[in-house]
């Protein structure tokens, strides 16, 4: 039995196209056809025992579990939405703050030139340095103070 399908699509396509399609698609051998009757079996074969439970007696115990899966369902999309919501206004003022420094770099080096925009750069990145080697000497002498603290508490309980 031939498909209707290639019949009505000879005025539309080409007819090596439609006899692709006749062969590898419509043909009772191919591989599309094989796994369209094999669901076909799957279905029947689940429909036996589905029917079942889908009486209208034990449709009534089903209710309430459906409607809590589509309150679960409906809350996780709303959530999965302002998650999307979120991420998207965060990524906006993400971009907009880099384009602002951006454009903010740019306006200084064309108003002061590039040479005293790099000696104020080295200059800033110069006491940034400063001030972590100034945090890590505090660092260190706090850690030291407390290790010292801490051998006299050991020693203390010898």
């Amino acid at each position: 039995m031939e498909s209707p399908l290639p019949v009505s699509l000879q005025g539309l396509v080409p007819d090596d196209i439609v006899a692709l399609l006749q062969r590898h698609i419509f043909s009772p051998s191919s591989p599309v056809q094989q796994l369209r009757r094999s669901a076909t079996i799957l279905v029947q074969s689940a429909s036996a025992y589905a029917t079942p439970l889908l009486d209208a007696e034990s449709t009534s115990s089903l209710v309430p579990l459906l409607s809590l899966g589509v309150s679960f369902g409906i809350a996780l999309l709303v959530l999965i939405w302002v998650y999307r919501m979120i991420a998207f206004w965060t990524r906006l003022a993400l971009r907009a703050v880099f384009w602002g420094v951006v454009f903010a770099i740019a306006a200084s080096v064309y108003q002061r030139g590039l040479g005293n925009c790099m000696a104020d750069f080295f200059g800033a990145i110069g006491k940034v340095v400063a001030y972590g080697s100034f945090v890590k000497d505090i660092w260190m002498s706090e850690y030291e103070r407390w290790e010292a603290q801490a051998e006299a508490t050991r020693a203390a309980r010898r």
